[in-house]
């Protein structure tokens, strides 16, 4: 969702604009001050940085963008020029990036899942995105295995992986409660720069995804 990557061809969605990339349940912002997230009312272009709406209902409806990224894409800027220090020159960087919530409750998402996997997320250890081919793979943090719609054993080691927009396809239920916190990575590293980036969003489910063990 990087305008600068977009330009550059260095990602997945150059030229999906207005196209649909997720399931109709899905709708992805990236807003500067958001309760539980880092307090970014500017970027550090001076830009004021708003509620950005990337995913709406499962169709791109807009990139990030520093001044420089909005001139390349023909936008407006969108608060999201950013850097590391006095240093560095901004890049497009996200703020607080997360999932708005839908309607369910937790336990729905549950209740029909004969055989799965609850993935908590905090405690991750690490990860890598590869916004040029689609790609993820993270470590996360102890889990529980799901059986005939509840929770049962906890499990540790676990990897996930796959296609970012195909796992965004598979999202079939959104809950209705909605956690944003402050990264638990330290940061998040482009190009050499390091910076402060909250994320979060409801719980979801996923169809299907890729799940192993590290």
């Amino acid at each position: 969702s990087e305008g600068d990557l977009v330009s550059s061809g260095g990602s997945i969605l150059k030229n999906k604009l207005g196209m649909k990339v997720a399931s109709d349940c899905v709708t992805i912002l990236d807003e500067g001050v958001v309760k539980g997230g880092y307090f970014i009312p500017y970027d550090d272009e001076g830009v004021p940085k708003g509620r950005t709406i990337v995913v709406e209902n499962g169709v791109l409806k807009r990139f990030l963008t520093s001044r420089k990224a909005a001139i390349e894409l023909s936008m407006e800027p969108t608060g999201n020029g950013r850097c590391q220090d006095f240093e560095n020159i901004p890049i497009v960087r996200q703020t607080n990036f997360y999932m708005l919530p839908g309607d369910a409750k937790f336990e729905e998402l549950l209740e029909d899942v004969e055989f799965g996997i609850y993935i908590k997320g905090r405690g991750a250890t690490g990860g890598q995105v590869d916004p040029g081919m689609g790609t993820f793979t993270f470590s996360v943090g102890p889990s529980y295995m799901i059986r005939k719609g509840e929770l049962a054993e906890m499990v540790k080691g676990v990897v996930i992986s796959g296609f970012i927009l195909d796992v965004l396809r598979e999202v079939d239920r959104v809950s209705s409660d909605l956690h944003v916190s402050t990264s638990v990575f330290g940061g998040c590293g482009k190009s050499a720069q390091t910076v402060k980036v909250g994320d979060g969003g409801p719980h979801i489910r996923v169809r299907r995804m890729t799940v192993g063990g590290g």
